[in-house]
């Protein structure tokens, strides 16, 4: 990892925390190797242009002061990503690399941009900073490259899944308008057979999307009309598959529902929908479904079941009635039946 502080110049390449003390006598090093560093401030498009600096890191700390650096000037380590490693910068720093993100963030190279979203949710997300991070991850309300866009979505779901059982609506607003604009980006990629295949490069790039359609409560969800559409033929599933069983799955979640008719009749039979049914009942508040569903999962013996339905491969959301329902179930497993599933032996 590569440690940066900016305004006097701090280098570290070291992982320990960074920290400016008075000199003092080491032993020599034997283990001596360079890495190559950059970084640049200002923009072609100013009076003074942009300045880039480029040499070589040793194995030990590096500080000295850059005169032509102002203290009102982001600046950006290791530009266009050049090299394989990540960047910390100070408090001060990265406030100024996400105001610019936000007023104009084409003036950072995209592959800077990847890092910037990488580096900032692995020093800024668990720091004392964390709204920092979330303010960064809003300025992709405003990106076009697909990219970069992937990247950043992949961010937000890993920092809702992370907040899974916590009721954070003003975070939901916030990000609202980025999801908005994956789903733009989504649309328009349907033209150009390169963009469409980014999105199948990961296969569950779009279940994220759809998770993250349903959590901040977009039109897209369209939980509604699938939830009905799923009542009336809860055999019969049309159109994207897992786009339809997330949408209902946040139907169930966000409304109490007393038609469980078609939970009970599925979850009953062990055929083609018990698999979907079982994943529908984890998101329902309805007594009588999550029970069913809890006893007819432990009646597998699968662990891999009990996994399955607990991450909840179609929500976000953190069902606490189903998981006490599932955990109660287990309970009543004799002790060489959970031995039998749970041990690491």
């Amino acid at each position: 990892l590569q440690l940066f502080t900016a305004r006097t110049l701090c280098f570290q390449t070291e992982i320990t925390p960074l920290a400016l003390v008075r000199p003092r006598r080491t032993p020599k090093p034997t283990d001596l190797w360079s890495v190559p560093f950059s970084y640049t401030f200002g923009t072609l498009k100013s009076s003074d242009g942009q300045v880039v600096r480029e040499f070589w890191l040793k194995n030990r700390s590096v500080s000295f002061v850059d005169v032509e650096l102002s203290p009102s000037q982001p600046l950006l380590a290791n530009p266009s990503w050049t090299y394989p490693y990540r960047v910390n910068y100070d408090t001060t720093n990265w406030k100024m690399i996400a105001r610019l993100l936000h007023q104009n963030h084409e003036e950072i190279p995209a592959r800077s941009r990847m890092q910037i979203l990488i580096d900032a949710e692995t020093f800024l997300a668990h720091s004392n900073l964390p709204q920092l991070y979330v303010y960064i991850l809003g300025y992709l309300a405003q990106e076009q490259d697909l990219g970069v866009s992937l990247l950043g979505m992949d961010a937000i779901h890993r920092l809702f899944d992370s907040f899974r059982g916590i009721d954070l609506p003003e975070l939901q607003l916030y990000l609202a308008p980025v999801v908005a604009q994956l789903d733009k980006l989504l649309d328009d990629s349907q033209t150009n057979t390169e963009l469409a295949a980014l999105w199948l490069i990961d296969p569950i790039r779009l279940s994220k999307l759809y998770h993250l359609r349903c959590m901040t409560n977009r039109p897209t969800c369209d939980h509604k009309n699938q939830a009905r559409r799923w009542m009336l033929f809860p055999n019969s599933m049309r159109d994207d598959v897992h786009k339809q069983v997330t949408a209902v799955c946040h139907f169930f979640f966000t409304h109490n529902t007393t038609k469980e008719v078609c939970y009970l009749t599925q979850l009953k039979t062990r055929g083609n929908q018990w698999s979907t049914a079982v994943q529908l009942a984890a998101c329902s508040h309805g007594d009588r479904v999550v029970k069913l569903a809890a006893k007819q999962i432990v009646a597998t013996k699968n662990a891999a079941i009990f996994a399955s339905t607990l991450q909840s491969d179609f929500s976000l959301h953190y069902n606490a009635k189903f998981r006490r329902a599932l955990w109660t179930q287990i309970g009543k497993m004799t002790a060489e039946e959970r031995n039998l599933l749970f041990s690491v032996d």
